[in-house]
C-alpha cells in the first residue's frame, strides 16, 4: 500500500469507521520481552505467548499516560495491541527530524489479537509505511485496521 493510498484509507476510516471499541480489561496483562515475544495473562491466569516476528527494537504502542494501549472489538471477539519493531528504513529517517534514532523508531508494525477465548494471533495486516517511535500514540482507527484487515 503506497503512502497516498494509506493516507486515503486513514481519511476514509476517520469519516466512516464506527468505533465500538473499548480498552482491555485491567485483569488481562500484556508484556513484550527483549526477544519480541508477546505475552498475555488471561483473567483465569493462563499465560499465552506469541512470537511477533521481530528480532530487535520492539515495543507495544502506548496511550497518553504511557501504559500499553489496546482496543477491544466485540465484532471480532478480540482485543488488539500494536507491536512495533525492527530497524527503521534508512530512507525514512528524513521524516523524523523531531526524533533521533536513539528514540527507538521503526516503520514495521503488526497487530496482536488477544481473542476473547485467550488465544493469541498476529494480524493479517502488517504496516511498513508508518513510522512509530517508543513514545508514539496511534489513533483508534489504526487499531481497527489491525483488527479487521
Amino acid at each position: 500500500m503506497g503512502p497516498i493510498r494509506a493516507t486515503l484509507v486513514t481519511y476514509l476510516l476517520s469519516i466512516s469507521a464506527c468505533s465500538h471499541s473499548g480498552d482491555i480489561s485491567t485483569k488481562k496483562l500484556i508484556d513484550l520481552n527483549k526477544n519480541c515475544i508477546f505475552t498475555s495473562i488471561t483473567e483465569s491466569g493462563d499465560k499465552k505467548t506469541i512470537d511477533t516476528g521481530f528480532s530487535n527494537n520492539c515495543f507495544i504502542l502506548k496511550n497518553s499516560l504511557g501504559n500499553n494501549q489496546t482496543k477491544h472489538y466485540s465484532d471480532i471477539h478480540a482485543t488488539v495491541a500494536i507491536v512495533a519493531g525492527g530497524t527503521l528504513d534508512p530512507n525514512l529517517e528524513k521524516y523524523i527530524k523531531s526524533y533521533t534514532i536513539k528514540d527507538n523508531c521503526t516503520n514495521h508494525t503488526v497487530g496482536v489479537l488477544i481473542k476473547d477465548s485467550g488465544e493469541l494471533a498476529l494480524s493479517k495486516y502488517k504496516d511498513s509505511e508508518s513510522i512509530y517511535c517508543a513514545n508514539s500514540i496511534a489513533d483508534e482507527k489504526v487499531y481497527w485496521m489491525f483488527g479487521h484487515w
